[in-house]
């Protein structure tokens, strides 16, 4: 126990000390701050604290040490703006070593933009270019107690419009610790440095995550979560899940003073080694409302 409270307290800190040297401002690469995955969306993105599967790679790198075996997830959303995104992630442990895990985001439109400049302001040239963000993670998580694990990644991002593209180097950090048989608690620091942009360069958005998993019975669990955003302050979220005969899923959340603040719900079918989730997100903002997410998890 107090072991995990001191490497809780250890991430918490180094985390506050890159937000006091960083401070607010505009920050670039604004599509890292998009959650990934049906399970989470539908939690109300309150999930550091128990991630599902390869997505840890995205929400806490802590919880790779708890894995066995081969995980692999797939997600995909409609964003704004003719904006969708997708998520890739699989990791693999190896006993005594740890687990390692890959990770790709991407953000992409579903039709190239048409070229606009001063004499043809409209476009009618009909001239089109393509735009789109990516993020690569190669992460390592295990155990450092029965009940503590910890992981680190390093993150490539890639922005690319037109011809231009820029890109630059990030990392996060993570940490999972189970109390009792029915209590996690789950922290991490996402793009803890690095800057990116084209002619002018900015920030990434570092977030600092705090949450906790309550299993209130067999088949219930509930979500709780703080997040800190370096541009934006204080966000936060609450879920719960209930599991029938360990095959469907049934999920809500909500979400607080957040861009897409609002419920969310969602549902999910386990049949052996494979899952299959669905989110739907309904936010004040009519432009991010309607979020639907869909993934697709395996587990060997």
């Amino acid at each position: 126990m107090r072991k995990a409270i001191l490497v809780l307290l250890t991430v918490f800190l180094v985390g506050m000390a890159a937000f006091s040297a960083d401070g607010a401002g505009t920050t670039g690469a604004p599509f890292l701050k998009i959650p990934v995955g049906a399970k989470a969306g539908a939690l109300g993105d309150a999930v550091v604290a128990a991630p599902f599967g390869a997505e840890a790679i995205f929400w806490n790198l802590g919880s790779l040490g708890f894995q066995k075996g081969i995980h692999f997830n797939a997600s995909y959303q409609d964003w704004i703006a003719d904006a969708n995104t997708q998520y890739v992630g699989l990791t693999y442990n190896l006993d005594g070593i740890g687990t390692f895990g890959l990770g790709l985001v991407n953000l992409g439109f579903a039709d190239d933009m048409l070229r606009t400049t001063l004499t043809d302001p409209d476009g009618t040239a009909g001239e089109e270019f393509s735009a789109g963000d990516m993020a690569l993670t190669l992460a390592y998580g295990r155990k450092i107690t029965d009940s503590i694990g910890i992981g680190v990644g390093g993150k490539y991002v890639s922005q690319k419009i037109d011809t231009e593209t820029a890109t630059a180097f990030t990392a996060d950090i993570g940490i999972r610790a189970k109390f009792m048989d029915n209590i996690c608690v789950g922290l991490s620091v996402q793009n803890l440095f690095g800057e990116i942009g084209y002619t002018e360069t900015f920030k990434f958005p570092m977030i600092l995550r705090f949450g906790l998993a309550y299993k209130v019975m067999d088949g219930i669990t509930g979500f709780g979560q703080v997040d800190y955003h370096m541009e934006s302050g204080v966000k936060f979220s609450v879920g719960a899940e209930y599991v029938l005969a360990d095959m469907i899923a049934l999920r809500i959340g909500y979400k607080g003073n957040t861009d897409n603040e609002g419920l969310t719900a969602g549902v999910g079918v386990k049949y052996e080694f494979i899952d299959i989730d669905f989110s739907y997100g309904i936010g004040t903002e009519e432009a991010l409302s309607n979020v639907m997410k869909f993934s697709l998890g395996l587990h060997f």
